[in-house]
């Protein structure tokens, strides 16, 4: 309570460690709860965004909502989700991805230069697609309305 995460950690990652934790619920249960306590404090958040990570590998489908956490936890865990769905489905960062929590940073680098570098390739395709298709729009709508014609006067069957 009141942010004092140490023994609840300490408990959870001692399960973690003597194999204690025997079902698919008590890993998801422990992952959850880990990533959430150690994203809470900043000199730990790299810790809580693996535990997070290591969560969404056993359970992708997993939500954090029943966990009462900060705006800002939740913010954590929907960018390591998207980084989990980039990583997972491109196949060239498949082997690049570690679900090891305690690596240091320096062993594994930020990561973000993989996510922001497939980002970065695919936006310009996005926007020249959205930019074509709406001149294509307006040139097919300019072409295809009617033009007026002259009015015709009835001059009495003359």
């Amino acid at each position: 309570m009141d942010g004092e995460f140490e023994s609840a950690i300490e408990q959870l990652e001692n399960a973690a460690r003597k194999g204690y934790l025997k079902s698919h619920a008590d890993s998801i249960f422990a992952y959850k709860h880990l990533g959430v306590m150690y994203a809470a404090q900043y000199e730990t958040m790299e810790k809580g965004k693996a535990y997070m990570y290591r969560l969404l590998s056993i359970e992708p489908s997993v939500k954090i909502l029943d966990m009462y956490a900060s705006e800002m936890i939740y913010m954590i865990f929907r960018n390591v989700q998207a980084e989990y769905q980039i990583r997972t489905t491109d196949p060239k960062t498949l082997s690049a991805v570690s679900t090891n929590p305690v690596q240091s940073d320096s062993a594994k680098g930020n990561g973000k230069e993989k996510v922001a570098t497939g980002r970065s390739l695919a936006w310009p395709y996005w926007t020249a697609g959205a930019v074509a298709l709406a001149g294509v729009g307006a040139v097919a709508f300019f072409l295809i309305q009617e033009r007026p014609s002259e009015p015709r006067h009835y001059n009495g069957g003359l």
